[in-house]
């Protein structure tokens, strides 16, 4: 029985000194989370929905010695209960450390809708990439 009370009081003793993290959209170098990237410095999106309008944004930011940037930008439609279709795709390509857009796109009521980003930085033949998911949003 003591042994069992002593195991119960570390295990509580252990779970008090854990933390919890979550990350978000935007992924910046300096941030507390760390994601230990070479080549790109800031990947971020925006995605919301409004009266059956979505405003999309996203945006790559390499180290400045990146010689081409780019972000693949997917918006996706819920297909019934857990698969994801993308219905548009736009992709920006610079030849500079940035790239970025930005957009608005009438989308059906009655839906899930969610935001795909593919970000990649390239510099002396390496390139280097990460995709990041928006939460799904409905569409009222």
């Amino acid at each position: 029985m003591k042994r069992k009370i002593c195991v119960l009081l570390l295990l509580i003793v252990f779970m008090s000194f854990s933390t919890v993290s979550y990350a978000s959209t935007y992924a910046k170098s300096d941030s507390p989370i760390q994601l230990r990237w070479t080549f790109l410095d800031i990947a971020d999106q925006s995605f919301d929905i409004k009266s059956g309008k979505a405003t999309i944004e996203a945006m790559t930011i390499g180290e400045s010695n990146v010689t081409n940037t780019s972000v693949i930008v997917n918006l996706q439609k819920k297909s019934g209960t857990s698969s994801w279709t993308t219905i548009k795709s736009w992709t920006v390509s610079e030849n500079d450390n940035t790239a970025s857009f930005r957009t608005t796109w009438l989308v059906s009521t009655g839906y899930y809708y969610r935001l795909e980003t593919i970000h990649s930085a390239s510099y002396n033949g390496q390139k280097e990439s990460t995709v990041l998911i928006s939460a799904e949003r409905y569409a009222m």
